[in-house]
Order: C-alpha cells, then structure tokens, then sequence
C-alpha cells in the first residue's frame, strides 16, 4: 500500500507540474488535489488497521472514511464538470471551424 501511495504521488506530482492533457493548470490542480487527499487518507486508514498511524480509535477511522466520501464526491463533481466542457468542445469546434472556413 505504501508504495501504490508513493507512486500515486510520483505521478500527481507530474501532473501538477506539467499541466498534463490540455487541462488548464487551475482545472488540473484541482482534479490532482484531490486525487491526492484520497490516497493520503487512503493511506491513513491503511496503517490504522495495521496498528500504526495518526488514527488511534474506530471512531477516528469512521472519521476519516467521511472524509473520503465528501472527497470522493468533490472529484466526482470536479470530473462531472470537465468531462462537460470536453463535450461541448468537440460539438462545438467542428462547426466552429466550418463558420470561420466559410
């Protein structure tokens, strides 16, 4: 688990620095923001059911798992909105395109 969480933060950490698919780096950080805080949390909840960690009692790991389902909705919203404007570009563009060709 710790090394799927080390490599999930190698590869947001691209993401963050390249602005990576043709996202623009405010739509991109916020996708990768929080893509990270559900791995950390991820990783949290993890190391409490090995014993280790900041999460001490059952009620802290409820807590958390809150917390990743708020964060998990928030990605889902974040996706929801880009997938919609990558749509509405490929509608739009080609007949954007054939006005300016005519």
């Amino acid at each position: 688990m710790k090394l799927i969480t080390s490599e999930m933060d190698a590869e947001t950490d691209k993401w963050q620095e390249s602005g990576a698919g043709g996202t623009t780096l405010e739509e991109n950080n916020d996708i990768v923001k929080r893509a990270k805080n559900m791995s950390s949390m991820a990783f949290s909840m993890y190391q409490f059911t090995r014993g280790e960690g900041a999460l001490k009692t059952t009620q802290d790991l409820f807590t958390q798992a809150e917390y990743f389902a708020e964060e998990a909705n928030r990605l889902y919203k974040v996706v929801r909105q880009f997938s919609y404007q990558v749509r509405l570009s490929y509608i739009f563009m080609p007949k954007l395109k054939l006005c300016l060709f005519i």
